[in-house]
């Protein structure tokens, strides 16, 4: 899960955060390719000077979690160091903090980086929104200089990109589009009513408890207990027999996926 920190777009693959929609660029001539990286990579320096608030915060939250365990540690607290040293790890491989743990100030460290990343998404939408409308503006450029050139071919793979580019500025624009990344997951997964569909048979919609159960809507039938886990991953147990293991990969979509014990693998979007 990395819908939280920033990400680096690489000059042939354009990972539209907030449609969460991946657009790889056709292969290009070595000349071509080249104009077309210098472009990118002077898109890639404006994302990263208008996301340094992010980056910064990144640093703030991992910095006041190395004091955490410090702390505990000094205190002979083995159960609090692992946890703490636990959310470390899993920050730095990129996942949101779940803004839930058994240790009081792990938790309160991870609603604050929650609660302020938000905030500061929101106020660097315009930047992020001219920094790529900038970037299509160059691009529209690029296309037109291809094709007077005759290179029709190449012309119409940067155009694609745009089309990607076009989605990306869409989505920035969008009011409210980044409201479900300010929930924790905890938060979101007991706010929505969620559609499972497992990879063979039909598919099915749950609404998760407070209680630990989730229920199956059409019956309010109880088929998991479930638990999420320190860092962010989501437990269900099947209260026949089994579990499903899901993992939180698309906040900005509300979208699970996962698998069960038996290997079968699923998906699990918010509806609503």
């Amino acid at each position: 899960m990395k819908s939280f920190r920033s990400i680096p777009l690489a000059g042939i693959a354009c990972l539209l955060v907030h449609g969460g929609i991946v657009f790889a660029q056709a292969a290009l001539p070595p000349a071509v390719q080249m104009e077309h990286d210098l472009i990118d990579g002077t898109h890639q320096e404006n994302l990263k000077k208008v996301r340094q608030p992010l980056a910064d915060l990144g640093e703030k939250y991992t910095t006041a979690l190395e004091k955490r365990k410090a702390a505990v540690q000094a205190e002979g607290k083995l159960e609090s160091v692992l946890l703490v040293q636990g959310a470390i790890e899993s920050f730095a491989a990129g996942n949101p903090p779940a803004g839930e743990s058994s240790d009081p100030e792990l938790a309160k460290l991870g609603k604050v980086y929650l609660e302020q990343h938000a905030k500061l998404e929101d106020s660097l939408r315009p930047a992020l929104a001219e920094a790529w409308n900038l970037h299509r503006r160059k691009l529209d450029s690029f296309v037109s200089r291809l094709t007077k050139d005759g290179k029709i071919d190449e012309a119409k793979a940067v155009r694609e990109e745009i089309a990607g580019v076009d989605s990306t500025i869409e989505g920035l624009a969008k009011k409210g589009a980044k409201a479900e990344i300010a929930k924790s997951p905890k938060e979101l997964l007991l706010s929505k009513t969620w559609k499972v569909k497992p990879e063979v048979g039909r598919s099915y919609d749950v609404k998760f408890e407070e209680t630990g159960k989730a229920k199956r809507v059409e019956d309010d039938t109880a088929i998991w207990k479930w638990k999420l886990e320190e860092d962010g991953t989501l437990m269900c147990h099947w209260i026949s027999s089994g579990f499903v293991k899901f993992e939180f990969t698309d906040p900005a979509a509300g979208k699970f996926t996962g698998a069960a014990k038996s290997g079968t693998k699923y998906t699990m979007t918010a509806k609503d």
